[in-house]
């Protein structure tokens, strides 16, 4: 699946807010894109949402977007943040 360049911009924004120490306008400006959508994202910023979700330690709100990413593209990272996020709950 390709990568559209507003969805890679977001990524980045995102990344660099949470190298920052802003998880949380991380989360929120990933919000707002989805939020501008008629279609899921793209599943890499579920997968990308559900890690700063798991900085967090907000573990429902990550399992519940590494499960959409995985719904959308069947990866093994999204299994294995899965399976950490119950470790950690």
């Amino acid at each position: 699946m390709k990568v559209s360049e507003k969805e890679f911009q977001i990524r980045t924004q995102a990344q660099e807010l949470s190298e920052k120490g802003k998880t949380a306008e991380a989360i929120v400006l990933i919000d707002e894109y989805e939020k501008s959508l008629k279609l899921p994202m793209h599943y890499i910023l579920y997968e990308y949402r559900g890690s700063l979700w798991a900085l967090s330690e907000k573990y429902p709100n990550a399992i519940q977007d590494y499960l959409e990413a995985y719904r959308i593209h069947k990866t093994n990272e999204s299994i294995s943040s899965l399976g950490l996020c119950y470790m950690y709950m």
